[in-house]
């Protein structure tokens, strides 16, 4: 396969440019040729300052990621998913119709600023083979916006084409549009069929009798949100399906995606270092083909890890389902201790919300007798402990995470993770816990 590449989402928990450097060397040695940076509020733009992360990178360290080993393909989203760069009141005149997901493609502004962006990202990346432009989940609710987005991406893709770059973008537009009725924009992009379930080959094959280059998109991480880890066996399946496919039907290239956040506001979700078993799995499959003996794999895994005893596909599956399980199988090894270091920690943050999911699932449904003062003192107290508790240990993951995270992630996006992960429920803890002294009161003043 020609193009075999890795998401690096930027807007997920983005490691440090140190740490980041330390890895691309092995996802090279995994086999990948390619990273599709997708960047986000991480890049430094001169023109729209007001909008970059405290964790941007500067132009040196992004830079820096393109080598002969992993040339690096830019995707800078041109129609939806722009909520990072319109919830800023200085672009709020770019929105369409009040939404800060998708900005108004009919006004000549929208693709000014977005050639802008992408010719600051070019002087970065001027070699560049490849960029992709995103384009994909656009909301189109009638026939001006359908008209508004295909004028604005074909300008996107022209002008990118005129910089002499081969332009991609996700196939959501031309699997809800008749592929023979929209063949001048097909056949200028490389359509990448993003499938993270079962494999809709018919619609691979409409697209390709549409005279399209094809391009598939497996997910190396499981979908959704989580506190900790996430089972990584789940999306075994889409690889060995898309390399099925990708043989079938000699596609020239390739993307495992790892999404950092599901929406650019949403909840941090993976990093690279988190996902790395599927990372190594999909290489090796893109490289080789299907992998025959997932057991012999696991031990060339393990072997990387410095500990050739290790069942990773076994911790690779416990996670968050079983991090009691998956915490027996985890220890520092003298190769990759970062990467055991990272999975161990978040493998503990689910151990956490295992113990709050199990001290609060049942008690929850008696909270209407704890506020009518019928709950006897001992049940309210057994409540008030697991509250007084979980805030406790709470408090040590935060610090645990600022000590050991901290060495691989900046210290800004550890507050986003630690914020979303604990202050809301801290507050709700605060607050049953107020309650409950309450209701101990009630039950007293009722039965005394």
């Amino acid at each position: 396969m020609k193009v075999r590449s890795l998401h690096f989402d930027m807007k997920g928990l983005t490691p440090k440019p140190e740490y980041m450097h330390r890895l691309l060397d092995d996802i090279a040695g995994f086999g990948y040729n390619y990273l599709l940076v997708e960047f986000e509020d991480k890049f430094p733009y001169r023109n729209y300052s007001f909008m970059t992360h405290p964790a941007v990178w500067t132009r040196e360290e992004l830079k820096s990621l393109d080598s002969a080993k992993l040339r690096v393909i830019p995707l800078l989203q041109c129609a939806g998913h722009l909520d990072y760069l319109l919830k800023h009141p200085e672009m709020r005149h770019l929105r369409h119709r009040s939404s800060i997901y998708q900005w108004d493609m009919s006004r000549p502004e929208t693709f000014a600023v977005w050639r802008e962006m992408a010719d600051e990202i070019l002087e970065i990346y001027p070699d560049c083979q490849y960029f992709h432009i995103g384009a994909d989940e656009p909301e189109l609710k009638s026939e001006e916006d359908f008209a508004a987005y295909l004028g604005h991406v074909e300008r996107c893709i022209d002008y990118l084409k005129g910089k002499g770059k081969k332009v991609i973008m996700w196939y959501d537009f031309f699997r809800k549009h008749d592929p023979e009725l929209v063949k001048p924009l097909l056949r200028k992009v490389i359509v990448q069929v993003w499938q993270y379930y079962t494999l809709d080959e018919t619609m691979i094959e409409r697209l390709l009798h549409a005279g399209a280059e094809i391009w598939g998109a497996s997910r190396i991480q499981n979908d959704g949100t989580y506190r900790g880890m996430s089972s990584q066996i789940k999306v075994r399946r889409n690889a060995d399906d898309w390399t099925r496919v990708n043989a079938k039907y000699h596609l020239e290239g390739h993307t495992g995606t790892i999404w950092g956040r599901v929406q650019s506001l949403s909840p941090l979700c993976a990093s690279l270092p988190q996902s790395m078993y599927m990372i190594a799995y999909l290489g090796k499959s893109l490289n080789t083909g299907k992998i025959p003996d997932r057991l012999e794999f696991g031990r060339e895994i393990a072997q990387w890890f410095g500990d050739p005893e290790l069942d990773i596909a076994a911790v690779a599956e416990k996670f968050q389902h079983d991090p009691d399980f998956a915490a027996t199988l985890l220890r520092p090894v003298p190769c990759h201790n970062d990467i055991m270091e990272i999975w161990t920690l978040l493998n503990d943050l689910d151990g956490l919300f295992l113990y709050m999911d199990r001290c609060f699932g049942t008690d929850f449904a008696m909270l209407d007798r704890y506020r009518s003062g019928d709950a006897p003192p001992q049940i309210t107290k057994n409540y008030s402990d697991g509250v007084r508790i979980f805030r406790e240990r709470a408090e040590e993951m935060k610090k645990r995470i600022d000590d050991v995270l901290g060495k691989y992630f900046p210290q800004s996006l550890l507050d986003e993770f630690k914020q979303e992960r604990f202050d809301a429920l801290l507050e709700l803890n605060e607050k049953l816990g107020e309650e409950l002294v309450s209701a101990a009161r009630k039950y007293h003043e009722k039965y005394d």
